[in-house]
């Protein structure tokens, strides 16, 4: 249960602050970061493969804070996690 809260808080949190479209974050996520500036190395990788400005909406990343909607199932998941006596819980 602690490793699917884990994956989830890695994919989903500040999902309202995404510098990228869903299609340039979906991208960035099957790549690895070699270090270095993140910023910079996002803008190339995008741009490298003909993702920045986003082809289908013209998007440039860092451009805006894009939202992407969680799935329900993410949602449902989250609302059965037990309780805590700890507040936040599982923050």
């Amino acid at each position: 249960m602690l490793a699917k809260f884990l994956e989830i808080w890695d994919r989903w949190h500040l999902n309202d602050m995404k510098a990228g479209t869903a299609k340039q974050e979906d991208y960035l996520r099957s790549l690895t970061f070699p270090g270095g500036d993140h910023y910079t190395w996002t803008l190339q990788v995008l741009e490298d493969a003909g993702l920045n400005p986003d082809p289908e909406d013209g998007y440039r990343y860092g451009s805006a804070w894009p939202k992407e909607e969680v799935p329900e199932s993410v949602i449902a998941f989250l609302e059965q996690l037990p309780g805590s006596p700890i507040t936040p819980a599982w923050v």
